[in-house]
């Protein structure tokens, strides 16, 4: 995220981050929501057995809960209509999701659980 960060620095034209600071502010928790929450229960995940890969898994089927009801607010994307930065830190987590889905066996990101999600990741062809 940092070299999103240089970029968004260096390109001013093509902002990743709402101009809004509030907003920009939002992105920035969902951010970092998406670095140390659920990137941690992911790696925990991937390394668990029995009983704590349960508990790994219901704790990422709650995250992807959170985000799928209050991350959008009714947008394409996180920040609206184009592709912003919360869109890249989570885009990175969905090869993940999909590395985990293929090693354990589990099926994460179900339509019928989380359309806005599924609909989501069809923006990351190749990953999702």
């Amino acid at each position: 995220m940092i070299i999103i960060e240089y970029i968004e620095e260096m390109w001013p034209n093509t902002p990743l981050l709402p101009a809004d600071p509030y907003e920009r502010a939002i992105a920035r928790f969902w951010i970092k929501f998406a670095e140390d929450k659920v990137e941690e229960v992911l790696q925990r995940m991937f390394k668990s057995i029995r009983e704590e890969l349960e508990k790994a898994i219901k704790e990422i089927l709650e995250m992807l809960q959170i985000v799928q009801e209050h991350g959008f607010g009714g947008k394409k994307y996180f920040n609206g209509e184009e592709i912003g930065m919360v869109d890249i830190a989570f885009g990175s987590i969905v090869y993940w999701l999909n590395v985990n889905e293929d090693v354990l066996g589990v099926k994460l990101i179900e339509h019928h659980k989380f359309p806005r999600l599924h609909k989501w990741f069809q923006c990351f062809p190749g990953i999702a």
